[in-house]
């Protein structure tokens, strides 16, 4: 199939059985399958880890561990901690992430508390972000979640970008990227 070719798709209308009526449309495919392999997408925004930006070696095996699970309840592009109810995005607080953690609430917060003095979440206003450093999902970092994590972002991020975010304008012939 050559690249941004119509694919006959077949859909289904059930999955009784046997199968429900069949129809037929059209739908415009990109190349999925090439010598590279199986493109392989995980939705719009995967979460995303970078090689080279480990968390604190301080953190326990335990909490390493729930830092990857709350990596899963990521909001894209404002990394903040969320959960779905009735099709509305709600953040996710201390209680409810005690509860989709499985552990007390009183784990929760010295858990949260950690995460926060080693500088991978900050909580405001009853809402908990991590840090793009670590984990991140979306595809363009805003200034809002730079700003709340300015300390570690300014370590990682090129001296243009910073300057971006600051207001100045930077001469093209500086964006390396």
């Amino acid at each position: 199939m050559k690249k941004d070719q119509k694919q006959l798709t077949r859909f289904i209308a059930g999955y009784a059985d046997p199968p429900g009526p069949q129809s037929e449309g059209e739908q415009w495919r990109s190349k999925r399958f090439t010598e590279k392999g199986y493109m392989f997408s995980l939705g719009g925004s995967p979460v995303r880890m970078y090689p080279g930006f480990e968390l604190p070696k301080e953190l326990t095996h335990a909490e390493v561990g729930r830092c990857l699970e709350c990596a899963q309840y990521l909001e894209p592009e404002t990394n903040m901690l969320f959960y779905r109810s009735n099709q509305d995005r709600k953040p996710l607080n201390r209680a409810k992430l005690a509860k989709r953690l499985g552990i007390s609430y009183r784990q929760c917060c010295r858990f949260v508390e950690r995460m926060i003095k080693f500088g991978v979440m900050v909580s405001e206003q009853g809402r908990i972000y991590i840090c793009p450093v670590y984990f991140f999902r979306g595809h363009h970092l805003r200034y809002a979640l730079y700003d709340r994590f300015r300390e570690q972002m300014d370590k990682v991020l090129p001296s243009w970008v910073i300057d971006r975010f600051a207001g100045k304008d930077v001469p093209a012939d500086e964006v390396v990227l």
